[in-house]
């Protein structure tokens, strides 16, 4: 009703606008317990979706088994983040060892990249508890007396010990062989031919 309508009917002017007055209040008063139960309707409903949502995450499992799927899922994680943090642990244990390498001369990266390798093998090693990389290195790459080991490291003035050659100069011994190890004729094996090179490696107990 409006104000007219009630000057209309015979009520003062100045009454009809303090009632029109108290009758905006009430509208305004009641829409907004209108908003608040509306608000409330959507909080709720908001709740009633998400626990519909993970109620369907159990949906076909036994109720009695969700104790149990819950562990596995539990155990899944934790395996998961073991396993992340065990490949981050290596990671940043061969930076390490490449750090400590980065200062030599190696004849090539294969020959750099396998000593890497083999650091970081023998770190994993209970027999090496104790020893540090250094140690590691030297004894993979020195000789019971002290010497350098040839064929690893870029030296002009060192002749190489390479094992006797065949017709056209292929190798009549495996150097991936523990009695005929030798990394320079190896990266010249895998230069040439690559396969030939891993089938030699995979003899002698070697992959790549």
């Amino acid at each position: 009703m409006k104000k007219e309508q009630l000057i209309e009917l015979g009520i003062d002017e100045e009454i009809a606008k303090k009632v029109m007055d108290l009758n905006g209040a009430d509208i305004q008063r009641e829409s907004a317990k209108i908003k608040v139960a509306e608000d409330a309707r959507d909080a709720l409903q908001g709740q009633f979706d998400t626990a519909t949502d993970a109620l369907k995450a159990f949906e076909g499992i036994d109720p009695a088994n969700i104790k149990v799927e819950l562990e596995k899922a539990q155990t899944a994680l934790k395996d998961a983040k073991d396993e992340h943090a065990a490949e981050l642990a290596r990671r940043d244990s061969r930076t390490e060892t490449e750090k400590l390498l980065s200062g030599h001369a190696f004849i090539n990266d294969i020959t750099r990249d396998f000593y890497v390798g083999e650091i970081e093998k023998a770190l994993d090693d209970k027999v090496n508890k104790g020893k540090s990389r250094q140690d590691i290195f030297d004894a993979l790459t020195k000789s019971e007396d002290g010497t350098q080991k040839p064929g690893i490291f870029t030296n002009p003035n060192q002749v190489l010990d390479l094992p006797p050659s065949g017709p056209g100069g292929a190798p009549t011994a495996n150097p991936w062989e523990k009695e005929h190890w030798n990394m320079a004729e190896q990266a010249k094996i895998y230069k040439e031919d690559r396969e030939k090179a891993r089938l030699l490696a995979s003899d002698a107990g070697f992959s790549f």
